[in-house]
């Protein structure tokens, strides 16, 4: 599909995420239609979407404008509504189906996405919701890409939902999760909710584990409690330096444990994170 050469008019989704519309500098020698995708550049000039590199979709032109004449920041653009919008699908290898749903999409146009960055040439548009027999919606607005990011980073998370029953009570071995898709684990992270007091002898060891269909526990990262926790503030769990011990094939379960040295520690009500 080529870019809009008029304006056109587009009905978006309810969405949950309520977002503030968007107002901006429009950039030098540009000209946007209503409907049209809108994107800030690095500069943070608003303009329509291309197929470029460095450019934030920041939601769609509400009112069209014309700086077609004019330098960066010569005028500013209207209203720019975040949300749900439909857009033309692309076609071929970028051809954006119902199985894609839940993944990025990137820029072709002002009202075009494709299902590729076609190798870092086009920007992140937003994430797929839905596709019908006329229009890909995508969700976008302003710092979504880091917003999914954090999202896309949690592999597993586990609530621990009380404190041990006893300084000597331990956790045996449990599933909090598995591998959806082969992955890397880069941190793990335990939140209590309230303060550990640390102790050289008489402690706890938290592990978690990988642990392939059938096959035996590797342990992925593994903390002592020597050291104090303070509540609320996480503490990382140092990662396996064993090879291979934190990279987890699609299917892998994800376990954790607690054991006990000494007389032990209540380990406290909190959260336990794989990312």
């Amino acid at each position: 599909m080529t870019a809009l050469a008029t304006e056109r008019l587009v009905k978006g989704r309810d969405d949950i995420i309520r977002q503030i519309p968007q107002y901006g500098p429009a950039k030098g020698s540009t000209k946007g239609y209503a409907g049209g995708m809108a994107v800030q550049d690095a500069n943070g000039f608003v303009k329509p979407a291309t197929a470029a590199a460095g450019l934030v979709a920041i939601g769609l032109f509400s009112e069209s404008y014309d700086n077609s004449t004019g330098a960066d920041g010569a005028m500013n653009v209207g209203k720019i509504i975040p949300g749900i919008w439909p857009f033309v699908n692309s076609g071929g290898a970028d051809a954006i189906t119902i199985a894609n749903v839940g993944q990025d999409c990137w820029m072709v146009d002002d009202q075009t996405v494709a299902l590729t960055s076609n190798q870092g040439a086009r920007s992140f548009a937003g994430r797929i919701v839905d596709v019908d027999s006329s229009f890909v919606w995508v969700r976008v607005y302003k710092g979504q890409r880091q917003a999914n990011a954090a999202i896309d980073a949690m592999i597993a998370s586990f609530p621990k939902t009380a404190a041990d029953g006893a300084a000597a009570t331990a956790t045996a071995e449990t599933a909090i999760g598995y591998a959806q898709d082969p992955v890397t684990v880069q941190r793990v992270e335990f939140v209590p909710a309230a303060a550990l007091t640390g102790d050289p002898n008489n402690n706890a060891t938290i592990t978690v584990f990988k642990r392939t269909a059938g096959g035996a526990a590797v342990a992925i990262a593994a903390l002592t409690t020597t050291a104090n926790m303070v509540a609320w503030t996480p503490v990382a769990i140092p990662l396996s330096g064993v090879a291979g011990a934190t990279t987890l094939a699609a299917g892998d379960a994800i376990t954790f444990s607690i054991t006990k040295a000494g007389t032990g520690v209540v380990v406290p009500q909190g959260a336990l994170v794989v990312a």
